[in-house]
């Protein structure tokens, strides 16, 4: 067992330094000691993408400034909630020093948009009926189309193995 060891990590050792050795079609070496030097190529074009990832990434978080008030108030199920604007019953929060606070986008209320429609809801309930029937219609023809697609591509794999 041990002369088997030996003999395949010689073999090992030899097809490695081989490769010192042995040209490639344009003449070069397929292994030279400089592929191993921190100083090459690839190595520096990685270490240039860390660092300029680590730049891009640290001013992109100096460019999100905390807002400096926090409000904190509780509704009517207890729930607490945080925001950066101002609501009726809520007290200033302290924030910590380690927090980072990212604004919140501005939505609009479900109440509002409960009010909100394009076109009256008496009218054109039959014309929007129609016309969700149609979509379900065309979305079960383009299923279907798509499974016999994939039917038929099934098929040719199976006939070429």
């Amino acid at each position: 067992m041990k002369t088997f060891i030996y003999l395949l990590s010689c073999v090992l050792l030899i097809c490695l330094g081989s490769l010192f050795f042995l040209k490639q079609p344009d003449g070069t070496a397929w292994l030279k000691i400089r592929d191993f030097d921190k100083s090459s190529s690839i190595l520096s074009t990685v270490d240039d993408i860390k660092s300029t990832i680590v730049i891009k990434s640290k001013s992109l978080m100096e460019s999100v400034t905390p807002q400096e008030t926090i409000y904190k108030w509780q509704d009517e199920q207890g729930v607490w909630h945080y925001s950066d604007t101002q609501q009726s019953g809520a007290e200033v929060y302290k924030t910590p020093d380690n927090l980072t606070v990212i604004p919140a986008e501005k939505t609009v209320p479900v109440s509002v948009k409960e009010n909100i429609s394009t076109e009256p809801k008496n009218k054109g309930t039959e014309q929007s009926k129609n016309n969700k029937l149609n979509k379900v219609d065309t979305l079960i023809k383009d299923a279907k189309g798509i499974q016999q697609l994939m039917n038929d591509r099934m098929k040719v794999i199976d006939e070429s193995l």
